[in-house]
């Protein structure tokens, strides 16, 4: 019969071996993994071209919001309606002031031809000793006024006109449109607050339709590594461990710029460099100001 001490013993030999050989077994594989890993970066994800401050142009009371917070729109979409009753009363007073030119020459060229005629019927009179010289020569005056006349009623028309279409444009400029397709993050109005027109601060924040991308802090020690097209693995740090994104390098910087996304020292300069996020099915959507680790593989 075997001592117990010694079956002890030889059961805890073969539990170190057998950790042993686990160990060997998920060594390779960290060991790979790490390998693969040319450099690492903070970086945050932003959206290409940034987001859109939406202001208003022109002063003016909000008389309504067509859209709220979270709203997807397209293009020339309306977003906010400010008060158009004195635009309105300007489109209206500079249609009347067209419409009067227009009647105004309208009067003189019907008028052109009989004086025409006139004056031709007294020149031929006087040629020919049946009438004056004098006559003649007024009917030409009466002639030529009436077309300096014309000339002038056709510049008033045409001042007339762009004074009509820039009231137009102001009555315009109080109909806040989305210029791309985008989502609504933020509103910073409400109906009844009055806009002063100096675009001191936006209206409504829209995140346009665009790609995102990680822009990393990368040490210079580690610069030489990355090249465009490079394969990288992007972990956001407020994520679950399992979460991760594909993206590839699209442009590294070629100068020391300040750091801002890590307290490291060594961080206080770095190379900037920007990566295009690559689609991600089935994985919750990264959200911009995010802030990531990259993994440059």
């Amino acid at each position: 019969m075997r001592h117990p001490q010694r079956i002890l013993g030889s059961v805890f030999c073969l539990s170190l071996l057998v950790a042993c050989g686990q160990d060997r077994a998920h060594r390779p594989e960290s060991e790979a993994s790490s390998a693969l890993t040319q450099a690492m970066a903070q970086g945050r994800i932003e959206l290409t071209g940034g987001l859109l401050d939406l202001r208003a142009p022109v002063a003016g009371q909000v008389r309504a919001l067509a859209v709220h917070l979270g709203q997807n729109v397209r293009q020339g979409q309306l977003l906010l309606q400010l008060d158009t009753q004195a635009a309105r009363l300007e489109v209206a007073m500079a249609e009347e002031q067209l419409a009067r030119m227009q009647a105004k020459l309208a009067i003189l060229q019907a008028d052109l031809p009989h004086l025409q005629q006139d004056r031709q019927r007294r020149a031929e009179a006087a040629q020919t000793g049946l009438g004056s010289a004098d006559e003649a020569e007024q009917a030409t005056a009466h002639w030529q006024k009436a077309q300096a006349q014309i000339t002038l009623a056709q510049s008033d028309i045409e001042l007339a006109r762009t004074q009509l279409e820039q009231s137009r444009y102001h009555l315009a400029q109080r109909r806040i449109v989305a210029p791309v397709d985008g989502h609504i993050l933020q509103i910073h109005t409400q109906v009844g607050d009055w806009i002063d027109g100096a675009g001191t601060r936006p209206l409504m924040v829209l995140q346009p339709q665009r790609p995102l991308i990680v822009m990393a802090e990368v040490n210079e020690a580690f610069i030489d590594r990355l090249h465009v097209g490079q394969a990288a693995e992007i972990d956001p740090d407020d994520a679950p461990a399992s979460l991760h994104y594909e993206a590839r390098v699209q442009y590294i910087g070629e100068m020391l710029v300040k750091g801002h996304l890590s307290e490291d020292p060594q961080m206080a300069h770095a190379f900037t460099c920007q990566l295009r996020l690559l689609p991600h099915p089935g994985q919750p959507a990264p959200h911009i100001g995010q802030i990531v680790t990259v993994k440059f593989l």
